[in-house]
């Protein structure tokens, strides 16, 4: 089941995470009058599902008996966070070339050497982790310009050396993952102002030194690369108040040294970069998310071998190919997915030369472009991605000038 966002002006309509798991053979939907809960009737299955809707404010959901015009995303801006030089730095995207120009004020305070950026679905706002400061800043998005304002009450107190940061799918809760504490700090967010309340019982306890944090598109469930103990920790997130708890059998086994987090669109699949100097143990571990409890479990042929030291990962929109930044291998390892089974197969011409270490890898919403950014160096790498087969082509004029260490990078998109 697929939920989406309609655009009150154009009608035009986005989907609101990844497909959320129902029954088998689902054939019937209808919502309740009070508009919280939504049911699905599954025919194989011989049975009924009930989710809640979560309460936003955001268009509501609608069925469409006719149409045939698809929903067109169009990158906006991105955002890199540059732990290096202390600031944010902003681009405009050119949607038919790739060309990013910075936006006006750009770099943008931080005063916390950011080292994670997210943005929110409804691309009002962009959150930042303050790794020094043991902070998170929130930004308010100009849909003009895209420039950065500090929203009500930024920065909010941290767990110490926040490295990672996430938004869940429906923007109402901001998670970060503090390397130092050992811990997950948790926040609401105010759909109005964008400001963050800390969650109640917040921050969560995790394993050792914490590096990465996502959460499935469905929304139930979070994730955190905890490299120094070696283990993925699994959280299932309450969905009135954003508190999360461990799931049944958490922490599961990752690897070596696990870092970088990414899950496929329909929330199925788990995929994780094996941070390594050698060879052996650079590789993407694949794990299938089970859908009731939250539960990891090896993919078939997992892992699968990496250029040397990947740090970062991201899945395409369509879920067709995942692309990992291999820091010392100075590449980008390029597979592409099988959607039933989650096994991973490296594409022709795999893996891609960029420029030295890079960091951090991100997709535009349009899935058009890949943005790396780079350890110790200024600038940010755009590459236009081969929809049929994933492959990677500079953009001209890249990499464009950013601030240094760019850990990580958000982007933001219109809808038509």
């Amino acid at each position: 089941m697929q939920a989406y966002a309609i655009d009150p002006t154009s009608g035009a309509i986005a989907a609101i995470g990844g497909e959320v798991q129902v029954g088998t053979g689902p054939a019937h939907i209808a919502v309740d009058a009070s508009d919280r809960f939504v049911y699905v009737t599954n025919i194989l299955s011989q049975d009924v599902s009930q989710r809640t809707v979560h309460a936003r404010t955001a268009p509501r959901s609608i069925t469409l008996t006719s149409g045939n015009s698809p929903v067109v995303y169009t990158p906006a801006f991105a955002y890199s966070a540059n732990i290096g030089s202390n600031n944010i730095s902003g681009f405009t995207i050119d949607p038919a070339a790739g060309v990013l120009s910075a936006i006006t004020g750009s770099p943008f305070a931080n005063a916390g050497n950011p080292a994670s950026i997210t943005a929110d679905l409804s691309n009002s706002f962009v959150y930042a982790a303050d790794f020094s400061s043991n902070q998170v800043s929130g930004y308010t998005i100009s849909p003009a310009s895209g420039v950065l304002t500090p929203v009500t009450g930024s920065p909010v107190a941290g767990g110490t050396a926040p490295v990672a940061l996430t938004i869940d799918p429906s923007s109402r809760f901001v998670y970060a993952a503090n390397q130092a504490s050992n811990d997950v700090s948790g926040f609401s967010v105010d759909s109005t102002t964008g400001a963050l309340t800390a969650i109640v019982n917040s921050p969560f306890s995790a394993g050792l030194g914490p590096s990465a944090i996502a959460v499935d598109p469905g929304g139930k469930y979070a994730f955190v690369a905890n490299g120094s103990s070696a283990t993925i920790s699994a959280f299932r997130i309450a969905a009135e108040s954003g508190a999360i708890g461990d799931v049944s059998g958490s922490p599961f086994a990752a690897g070596t040294f696990p870092r970088g987090l990414a899950l496929d669109p329909s929330g199925r699949f788990l995929y994780v970069a094996n941070s390594s100097t050698g060879s052996a143990d650079s590789y993407v571990l694949a794990f299938s998310i089970d859908a009731p409890s939250g539960a990891l479990t090896a993919v078939s042929g997992s892992p699968f071998a990496t250029g040397l030291n990947p740090v970062a990962l991201a899945v395409d929109p369509s879920g067709k190919f995942v692309y990992v930044a291999n820091n010392l291998g100075n590449s980008i390892s390029v597979f592409s997915r099988d959607s039933a089974s989650g096994a991973l197969s490296p594409i022709s011409g795999s893996p891609f030369a960029v420029p030295s270490f890079p960091l951090s890898v991100t997709l535009d919403g349009s899935g058009q472009y890949l943005l790396i950014g780079h350890d110790g160096t200024t600038g940010i790498s755009v590459y236009a991605i081969n929809g049929a087969t994933g492959a990677l082509t500079v953009v001209s004029g890249s990499p464009f000038p950013a601030g240094t260490s760019a850990f990580g990078i958000a982007g933001t998109f219109t809808i038509q």
